[in-house]
């Protein structure tokens, strides 16, 4: 997970209170507003 200049506000205002979660095994990320951090990990760590 990923907390970078977009998830405080000060590069693209549309990202503003979001992470970056990167799967390294798949090589992929998204995207997601940190209030669904909980429910995006609990839907992928069952």
């Amino acid at each position: 997970m990923t907390v970078d200049f977009d998830t405080v506000g000060q590069g693209e205002p549309e990202k503003l209170n979001t992470v970056t979660i990167r799967e390294r095994d798949k090589m992929t990320q998204d995207c997601i507003a940190i209030d669904q951090v909980e429910n995006y990990l609990r839907d992928r760590l069952k």
